[in-house]
C-alpha cells in the first residue's frame, strides 16, 4: 500500500471516527433521563414470568411480535435487573453497531464517499436515533439486518470459507426472522434477490444457508401463524396515500434544513454520476429494497387489515439514503469531510432545535404524570382528585415510587363511564382535580364544575390539566378558549322558550335532528390542534340507539364521531331531570394538513329512534387550543 492509500484510509477512519461519536453522543445523551415508552412499559409488563411457558403463552403469543425480544429480555433482565437504563442499553448498543455497520456494507457496495455519508445519515437523523433509544425489536432489527445482507453479500461475491459464510448468514437470517415480521420480510426479499445474482458454483452453499435459516426458525412456526391469524392492530387506523409523503418527511425531519442537503446531494450525483456498473446494479437493489416492504407494508394495511408505522420500516430506511448519496463519485477527502461535516452539523441542529427530540422524547406521559403530581402535592397539601386515563400497570413504573402515600383513580377501560364521573364530581370534597390523558368529554364536565385551571401542561402523548373552583383559587391560567358558538333562540323557531322556566327547549321528535348548520371551521378556526366541545343538555326518554353526532365534511375525506345519549344518563334515568350530552373533537385526528381547515363544514345532529319524546336545549360549541406536540415525534410541530 503506497503512502497516499495510507493517508487516504486514515483519513477515511477520522471521518469515520466523527461520525461514530456524534452517534454515540445523540443517543447516549443524558441516559439516565430517558424514560420508558408506552411500548416499552407495555414489554416489560409482559416479562414478569416465572416460567418460560407462561412467556410464550401470555407474554409473546397475543403481542403480535415474534419471540426473539422478548425472551431475550427476559434472560437479560433476570442478568441485570428492570432499571430503565439497563433496559436500553443493549438496544442503544445495536444502533451504534449499524452506524458501523451501514459504512460496511456500503463500502462494499459503492465507495468510501457514499459509505461516509450514509453512516453520517444513520448517526444523525432522528428515525435511527429515536428507536435506538427504545427497548424494542426496531434498532436491533436495523443492526441484523445490516448484518444479514453484509454477510448475503460476502457468500455472494467474496471468495474464503463458503460453508463459515453461509453459516453466518444463515444465523443472521434467523435472527432477523425472530426479531421482527418486517425484519423477517426484509430477509426473505434479500433472499430472492439473491436468486437473481447467485454464480452457479455457490448455489449448493446458498440454499444450504436457507436450509438451515429455516430449519433454525421451525420453533417458531407456530407462534408466527398464531399471531398471523390476528390479521393486524384493529386500533390502527388505515393508511391513505399521503403516508407515503408523511413517511419520507418523518425520515427527514419535516425540515428543509436536512432536505435540502439531500436533494442537493441527489442532483450533483445526477449531474456528475458515477457510472460504474457495479454501483448501478446495487442502486437498482437500494430502490426495490426501501420500496418493497413500504408498498407491501401498505397494501396489507389498506386492503386486508392495518398494521404500518413508521418503526417498521427503520430496517429498510438505509436504502434510501444509498440510492441517493452513491449517485455522487468518489470525492476528494477534503470534500468528502466538508459534506460529512454539513450533514453532522445540519442534522444535529435539526434534531435538537426543530424536532425538539430531547424535550419530547425525554418527557414521556408515564414519568410526566408522576413528576406533576408530585410538584404539585409538595406546593399544595390541600386534597386533591388525581383522574389518569392509562393502564395503571404502566403508570406504577414511576408513580409509585415517585408519589409512595398519593392514591389515584384509573379510568382506563376499567368500566369507568361518564355516569361514575358525574357522581363522583358530585361527591367529591376535593379542593384540586389534577387529571392526566382523560377522554376529551370528561375534560370538558369537569371543566364546567372546576372552571379554574391551575395546571396545564402538554406535550408527547400526554396533556395533564389541574382545575379548581373560584372559590378555593382566583389565580387562572390564560383562558385556552378561542371560540364559543351558541343558538340565538330569539331568532330561531327551532326552539320554544318555555313559559314556566323561560328556558329554551326543542322537542324532538323520532328521526335525526338538525342542531346546527353547516359551520365552516376555515372562517372561526385557525388552530389545526384544536379541540371542538360540544354539549347538548336534554331530559325525557333517551333510547339505546340515540345519538349525538358530529360531522366533518373535507374535499378529501369526511369524519364523523358520535356517543350514546345514554352514556350521561344511564339506561334507567330519571326522565324529568337535565343531563348534559358531551361530544369532543380534536382536529388533529380529522386534519392531516392546516389546509384542509378551508373548506372543512361542521354539522351536529341528534339521532332520536323512540317515539316518546326527548327535549334538548341550545346547544353550545367551545372551540379551545390543542396540543400541538401530542404526536411532535410523528408529525411537524407546529405551535
Amino acid at each position: 500500500m503506497s503512502s497516499l492509500q495510507t493517508i487516504e484510509k486514515s483519513a477515511d477512519h477520522i471521518l469515520l471516527c466523527m461520525v461514530m461519536l456524534f452517534g454515540v453522543t445523540l443517543r447516549f445523551w443524558h441516559l439516565q433521563d430517558i424514560p420508558l415508552t408506552h411500548d416499552e412499559l407495555s414489554a416489560l409488563d409482559r416479562l414478569r414470568f416465572t416460567n418460560f411457558h407462561d412467556l410464550i403463552e401470555t407474554g409473546i403469543k397475543p403481542d403480535g411480535h415474534p419471540a426473539g425480544v422478548q425472551v431475550f429480555l427476559w434472560f437479560w433482565t433476570k442478568i441485570f435487573g428492570y432499571s430503565d437504563v439497563s433496559l436500553k442499553l443493549p438496544f442503544l448498543l445495536f444502533g451504534v453497531g449499524a452506524i458501523w455497520l451501514t459504512y460496511k456494507l456500503s463500502i462494499r457496495w459503492f465507495h468510501p464517499t457514499a459509505a461516509i455519508l450514509s453512516a453520517a445519515y444513520m448517526a444523525t437523523l432522528q428515525f435511527p436515533v429515536m428507536y435506538s433509544q427504545q427497548a424494542r425489536p426496531y434498532a436491533s432489527g436495523l443492526f441484523l439486518g445490516l448484518w444479514m445482507i453484509i454477510a448475503w453479500y460476502d457468500l455472494l461475491t467474496k471468495d474464503g470459507n463458503k460453508i463459515k459464510q453461509a453459516v453466518n448468514y444463515a444465523i443472521a437470517t434467523t435472527l432477523c426472522a425472530y426479531n421482527h415480521h418486517f425484519s423477517l420480510l426484509l430477509a426473505g426479499i434479500v433472499a430472492i434477490t439473491g436468486l437473481l445474482l447467485i454464480q452457479r458454483n455457490n448455489v449448493r452453499y446458498y440454499f444450504g444457508a436457507w436450509v438451515l435459516a429455516i430449519t433454525l426458525y421451525l420453533p417458531h412456526v407456530g407462534i408466527f401463524f398464531h399471531q398471523l391469524g390476528q390479521k393486524g392492530l384493529l386500533w390502527l387506523s388505515r393508511p391513505g396515500p399521503d403516508f407515503f409523503m408523511e413517511h419520507a418527511g418523518f425520515i427527514f425531519h419535516f425540515d428543509l434544513l436536512v432536505v435540502i442537503p439531500f436533494i442537493l446531494i441527489g442532483l450533483a450525483g445526477v449531474v456528475l454520476i458515477d457510472h460504474d456498473p457495479y454501483g448501478r446494479k446495487f442502486r437498482w437493489i437500494s430502490a426495490s429494497w426501501f420500496l418493497l416492504p413500504l408498498l407491501i407494508g401498505w397494501a396489507y394495511s389498506y386492503f386486508v387489515q392495518p398494521v404500518l408505522q413508521h418503526n417498521m420500516l427503520l430496517f429498510s430506511f438505509i436504502f434510501l439514503i444509498f440510492l441517493v448519496v452513491s449517485l455522487l463519485p468518489p470525492q476528494k477527502k477534503l470534500v468528502t469531510a466538508l459534506l460529512t461535516l454539513c450533514i453532522l452539523t445540519l442534522n444535529s441542529w435539526s434534531l435538537v432545535h426543530n424536532r425538539e427530540h430531547y424535550v419530547l422524547y425525554y418527557d414521556q406521559p408515564f414519568d410526566h404524570f408522576s413528576e406533576v403530581v408530585r410538584d404539585f402535592r409538595e406546593s399544595h397539601p390541600e386534597q386533591t382528585l388525581i383522574l389518569l386515563g392509562e393502564d395503571p400497570r404502566y403508570i406504577d413504573h414511576y408513580f409509585l415510587s415517585e408519589n409512595p402515600d398519593i392514591s389515584y383513580i384509573s379510568v382506563f377501560n376499567y368500566g369507568f363511564s361518564f355516569e361514575d364521573l358525574e357522581k363522583l364530581l358530585d361527591s367529591t370534597s376535593a379542593t384540586y382535580i389534577i387529571t392526566g390523558n382523560l377522554p376529551l368529554s370528561y375534560i370538558a364536565e369537569i371543566r364546567s364544575r372546576f372552571p379554574i385551571e391551575v395546571i396545564r401542561e402538554y406535550g408527547f402523548n400526554y396533556e395533564i390539566n389541574g382545575f379548581s373552583t373560584p372559590e378555593h383559587h382566583e389565580e387562572k391560567l390564560v383562558d385556552d378558549i378561542l371560540q364559543t358558538y351558541r343558538i340565538d333562540c330569539s331568532n330561531n323557531t327551532f326552539y320554544q322558550t318555555d313559559s314556566i322556566s323561560g328556558i329554551c327547549i326543542a322537542n324532538l321528535s323520532n328521526g335525526p335532528s338538525l342542531l346546527t348548520d353547516g359551520v365552516n371551521l376555515g372562517k372561526v378556526i385557525d388552530d389545526q390542534h384544536a379541540i371542538i366541545d360540544i354539549s347538548v343538555p336534554f331530559r325525557g326518554w333517551a333510547e339505546q340507539q340515540d345519538r349525538l353526532a358530529c360531522y366533518i365534511d373535507m374535499p378529501a375525506n369526511n369524519y364523523q364521531a358520535e356517543v350514546r345519549m345514554q352514556d350521561f344518563c344511564g339506561s334507567d334515568g330519571d326522565t324529568s331531570t337535565w343531563y348534559t350530552a358531551r361530544l369532543s373533537v380534536r382536529l388533529t385526528h380529522v386534519i392531516s394538513w392546516y389546509k384542509d381547515l378551508e373548506d372543512a363544514k361542521m354539522i351536529v345532529r341528534l339521532e332520536h329512534t323512540g317515539m316518546k319524546s326527548l327535549e334538548v336545549q341550545p346547544i353550545e360549541i367551545s372551540i379551545r387550543a390543542g396540543n400541538p406536540r401530542l404526536y411532535g415525534l410523528f408529525l411537524p410541530i407546529h405551535d
